[in-house]
C-alpha cells in the first residue's frame, strides 16, 4: 500500500511538471535562443570582420554599422563556396560573396576588403588574429549571426585580450524568422538546434 502511494504521488508530480512545461514551453524555448544571445555594445572600431555564413543578413548588420560610422572598413571572412551559387556555375567565396552583398547595398568598395580564409569559428579567430596583428588594429568588431554571439565570444575574447586587442561582438537579426519566436520555423529550429551541440563540441575540443 505504501508502495502504491509512493507511486502515485510521483506520478502526479511527473503530471505536474509535464503540464507546467507544456504552459510554459513558449517562455522556455524562449529562454534557451536568449541565451545564445551574448552581444556587446556598439562602439567605433577600427574595422569590423563579417564571419562567413549568412552573408545577407550579416551584410546588412554590416552596413548598418559602416552607416552609423562605427566600422570605417568593412571585412568579409571566408574559404568555402556557396554550394547553391557553384550549381549555376558562380564560383565566389564566402568572403567575395560578402563582399558582392556589401557593395549591392551601397557600401564603397574602397571600405571593404576581403579574408578568403578559415572555414570554421575556430579557423576564422585564428586568421582574423593574425589579420589584426600584422595591421596593427587594437579595436575590432565581429559581426555574425545573434544566435552565434555567445560562442563568438567564447571563441575571440580571451585570444584576442592576451594579444592586447579589444573585441566587440554584434549580432544580425535573421531575415527568415522571427527570432523571439525561433521554435514556429524549421530554419529557426535548425539553427538553434546546430548551435547547441557546436557550444557542445567547442566546449569539448577547446
Amino acid at each position: 500500500m505504501k508502495r502504491l502511494k509512493r507511486w502515485s504521488i510521483a506520478l502526479l508530480i511527473l503530471v505536474v511538471l509535464l503540464g507546467a512545461g507544456y504552459l510554459l514551453r513558449g517562455s522556455i524555448l524562449k529562454g534557451m535562443g536568449n541565451y545564445l544571445i551574448k552581444e556587446d555594445t556598439e562602439v567605433k572600431v577600427e574595422a569590423a570582420f563579417v564571419l562567413s555564413g549568412m552573408a545577407y543578413e550579416r551584410s546588412l548588420k554590416a552596413r548598418e554599422m559602416y552607416d552609423k560610422g562605427y566600422a570605417p572598413l568593412l571585412i568579409p571572412v571566408g574559404e568555402g563556396f556557396n554550394d547553391n551559387l557553384r550549381a549555376v556555375g558562380i564560383q565566389l567565396s564566402d568572403a567575395a560573396l560578402g563582399r558582392q552583398a556589401l557593395m549591392r547595398m551601397g557600401v564603397d568598395s574602397t571600405a571593404i576588403r576581403i579574408l578568403e580564409a578559415g572555414t570554421s569559428t575556430q579557423e576564422e579567430s585564428e586568421v582574423i588574429l593574425g589579420y589584426a596583428k600584422n595591421m596593427g588594429f587594437q579595436r575590432i568588431m565581429i559581426i555574425s549571426s545573434r544566435f552565434h554571439t555567445r560562442r563568438v565570444q567564447k571563441v575571440f575574447k580571451r585570444k584576442f585580450k592576451d594579444a592586447g586587442i579589444d573585441v566587440f561582438v554584434v549580432g544580425a537579426a535573421p531575415q527568415d524568422y522571427d527570432i523571439d519566436a525561433w521554435w514556429h520555423s524549421e530554419m529557426g529550429l535548425i539553427f538553434v538546434n546546430n548551435e547547441y551541440m557546436k557550444l557542445l563540441y567547442y566546449a569539448w575540443k577547446y
